[in-house]
């Protein structure tokens, strides 16, 4: 992953998941995705204190939680559950979620929602 805002993106939601008892969304692989980065990223967020937080006192991460919850998790927290909550929806009313994966792509290109190149799955809703 090579995006600095879907590394941000995860980031805010390996750390909501992995520093808050009550989720928003529960995104239990964000961290894993990661890897290292999980941790590059708090220390530049921490080392970007007085950039989002000006006269901010008190720890790094106490720094680092309000940048999280307050700046970088409610949209994308918010987005997610709201994914979530459609997808559900979607299921509920007869639906079935499925992934095209990246050989799919191979034996069917012309398919509307083939995968990206680079990218290794779609998700997709289909009645």
């Amino acid at each position: 992953m090579d995006n600095a805002t879907a590394k941000v993106s995860c980031f805010a939601r390996a750390y909501h998941f992995e520093n808050n008892n009550t989720h928003i969304f529960a995104d239990s692989m964000a961290a894993r995705l990661l890897g290292d980065d999980f941790d590059h990223i708090a220390e530049s967020m921490m080392q970007g204190i007085v950039f989002f937080l000006p006269g901010f006192e008190g720890t790094k991460e106490e720094g680092l939680r309000l940048i999280v919850d307050k700046q970088l998790s409610p949209s994308v927290l918010g987005r997610s559950a709201y994914c979530e909550r459609k997808i559900l929806d979607e299921i509920a009313t007869g639906c079935s979620q499925y992934l095209i994966f990246a050989d799919y792509n191979k034996n069917t290109p012309e398919h509307p929602m083939a995968a990206p190149v680079g990218v290794d799955y779609v998700f997709a809703v289909r009645e």
